[in-house]
């Protein structure tokens, strides 16, 4: 048999993605990347959670213990407000920031967003406007999106009010 002499062929990613070619240590080893955290660098994701090794301050590179969570950011510095519910949502980063589009999306609403309205009927003292019936209203707007919205949007229909001489000419409910 005759040997042949192969000459070490380093493969990125060899064993796996989130893997690295180390050629110090002539081995795959896991990507690690860092993060900035208060003027400090400290060690970040790893693995496939890293997307390649070294990097540094990534969307991905801080783990999610060293980022702050939506209830540091002051939506209304974007134009928008806080949304409620993203309260333990973490940033991208470190710090959440108002001018980081990322951010604004996880943690901020639409500042003319809003979950509960008031209605106000009135009915003219003419004619003998009124009803004895039940009142129904609903909310029809633009859908979500850039300027202009994404098309009409319509909520149901709800009963703000049953029958019995409520809504007689002349009266605001």
């Amino acid at each position: 048999i005759r040997g042949v002499a192969y000459q070490w062929v380093p493969v990125f990613g060899a064993s796996g993605l989130g893997t690295y070619w180390d050629a110090e240590a002539k081995k795959c080893s896991l990507n690690q990347c860092y993060c900035t955290v208060g003027g400090t660098t400290l060690e970040g994701t790893t693995g496939t959670d890293c997307p390649q090794h070294g990097l540094m301050n990534c969307d991905s590179c801080c783990k999610v213990g060293d980022r702050e969570t939506c209830a540091n950011l002051n939506c209304a510095l974007a134009d928008k407000k806080n949304n409620p519910s993203a309260g333990m949502k973490t940033c991208t980063m470190p710090r959440c920031d108002p001018t980081d589009e990322k951010d604004v999306k996880i943690c901020c609403l639409d500042k003319n967003a809003g979950r509960e309205f008031s209605l106000e009927i009135s009915t003219k003292d003419k004619w003998l406007c009124g009803t004895d019936g039940d009142v129904y209203a609903k909310l029809v707007g633009l859908g979500s999106g850039s300027r202009g919205g994404t098309g009409m949007v319509s909520g149901p229909w709800r009963r703000l009010d049953s029958g019995g001489n409520d809504f007689e000419s002349g009266d605001r409910d």
